[in-house]
């Protein structure tokens, strides 16, 4: 009997791409409907993919900023409740918060699946818990999660949706300054290091929030063409997609470019590789003692030149 499956995986925009080879794998294996929830910021990552059948949005920051505000509590409950117009015979919270299984609770799902539930509240909304093996890559346990509900493909298929809205040079390298935790944010000044001894072109990408990070690398490093804050997600899916190289820290921009092929140097911090570098490739890593800021750029320099010798050898 073809299933109605809910995935909720609101964030982040490296991890939900690392989901999405979830939802093709219970879509290949048969007949089913896949939903999605996901925050409002992540969304384009999931409208009109081709394994989603529908997506519902949460506007996650609106509710994080007045959480003690009970006129919103009602309207955060209706949008927990909205999914409930898919039907799902099965949710699945990939995210294992307690934030997401509320939602888990709240989708009336009659089978309510959690993956790796982080603390309590997690683990008393779902019927069903599933933990996985402790330096599992994050792409392989959402894989098992639903293998173990009995979706037999294993589907390694991203489909990125993108949207072309600037045209980057020929033959370019991307980097990303940003990151969302500070021991995953390198120093501008070293990326200006680096790319001074670049013989690519260098397009910058990243968020609104990145601004004062891309001025400063453009005011002390060589041209680089400067996309920071201009582009949707869909846009930015779409340079990355262009890039000889991408370098950035363990951030989702990595994790993008990742699923188009596009080889990668990614600086770790605290985070461990081996559960969350590109899907692929593990060569892309550049490891740290916890704080990406002790990487040198003489080790990042090598790094470059081995990834783009394996490209010129391909």
């Amino acid at each position: 009997m073809p299933e109605r499956v809910l995935i909720i995986r609101w964030s982040a925009m490296g991890d939900v791409v690392m989901a999405l080879p979830a939802a093709a794998s219970v879509k290949a294996s048969g007949g089913h409907s896949t939903a999605w929830m996901i925050d409002s910021r992540f969304s384009e990552l999931v409208s009109d993919h081709p394994a989603i059948n529908s997506v519902f949005q949460f506007n996650r920051s609106r509710y994080k900023r007045s959480w003690m505000a009970p006129w919103l509590w009602r309207r955060q409950i209706l949008a927990y409740r909205s999914v409930r117009a898919f039907a799902p015979t099965i949710a699945l919270d990939l995210q294992g918060h307690s934030k997401t299984a509320i939602a888990l609770k709240f989708s009336g799902a009659p089978i309510r699946v959690v993956l790796d539930p982080k603390d309590l509240l997690a683990k008393k909304m779902a019927n069903r818990i599933i933990c996985s093996h402790s330096g599992t890559h994050a792409v392989v346990r959402n894989l098992d999660a639903v293998q173990e509900l009995g979706f037999a493909s294993r589907v390694i298929a991203f489909d990125v949706p993108f949207e072309k809205q600037i045209e980057p040079p020929p033959h370019f390298i991307s980097i990303h300054l940003g990151g969302t935790h500070s021991k995953k944010i390198w120093p501008v000044e070293n990326f200006c290091a680096v790319a001074q001894k670049l013989k690519l072109p260098v397009v910058l990408v990243g968020g609104s929030n990145e601004l004062h990070a891309a001025q400063r690398f453009e005011a002390s490093a060589s041209a680089a063409m400067n996309c920071v804050g201009k582009l949707s997600l869909r846009g930015l899916a779409y340079v990355l997609s262009k890039s000889s190289l991408h370098i950035s820290g363990d951030t989702g921009t990595a994790h993008i470019a990742a699923s188009f092929g596009v080889k990668c140097v990614t600086l770790f911090g605290h985070m461990p590789a081996c559960e969350y570098h590109v899907w692929g490739q593990p060569e892309a890593v550049i490891e740290s003692d916890g704080d990406v800021r002790s990487i040198r750029p003489e080790k990042v320099l090598k790094k470059i030149e081995e990834r783009l010798g394996e490209q010129n050898a391909n």
